[in-house]
């Protein structure tokens, strides 16, 4: 599968990790250029081309490639992380700080996240343990995850009118007109 774009980053990936042997740098860049070309809108293809430019220490190309995973993605920390280390290597320590601000929050957040959805999945999971995991998800734009989280809340209490208005509005946001119907249609 010469054109799968995950195959070929992946392939890519492999020479990245070893590239400071032969040709394996310019294998990595060549991959992870076709990766991109294949998956514009893949941020893990943008970031292993940034990191292939880095390794060659060509960093007014690997520069733009991290910004545009940035771009991309704006939650997605290794690309806070990749664009710190580049702006730190140019020297431009205003730079480097606010990317670094940035991926500690990134960092915060899927520390939290992890701990929420790890209460939410437990056997004894209280409701307020699955609210919790599912507010987070709502808060960071989560909702068909949120929406599941908030389903499994109203399969406990389904007279809840506050779950019932919540999951109203996330099946009206997803479109899920069937689901909705039925919600509507519960006493």
């Amino acid at each position: 599968a010469p054109d799968d774009p995950e195959l070929v980053r992946t392939l890519g990936g492999f020479y990245l990790d070893r590239a400071d042997r032969g040709d394996r740098l310019a294998k990595a860049t060549r991959l992870s250029e076709k990766a991109v070309a294949l998956a514009p809108d893949d941020e893990r293809a943008w970031l292993q081309l940034g990191q292939c430019h880095v390794a060659a220490q060509d960093l007014a190309r690997a520069i733009p490639c991290l910004e545009h995973v940035v771009d991309l993605e704006p939650g997605y920390g290794p690309g806070y992380l990749e664009l710190a280390r580049a702006y730190a290597k140019i020297g431009d320590r205003d730079a480097h700080r606010e990317m670094m601000g940035l991926y500690g929050k990134y960092v915060a957040f899927e520390q939290k996240h992890e701990t929420l959805q790890t209460r939410a999945r437990s056997p004894k999971a209280t409701v307020a343990d699955i609210a919790a995991y599912a507010e987070l998800l709502l808060e960071a734009g989560d909702f068909s995850r949120a929406t599941g989280e908030y389903e499994r809340i109203m399969s406990r209490t389904p007279d809840d009118p506050e779950v019932r208005s919540v999951l109203r509005r996330l099946y009206a946001r997803l479109g899920l007109r069937e689901q909705l119907l039925a919600l509507e249609a519960q006493p």
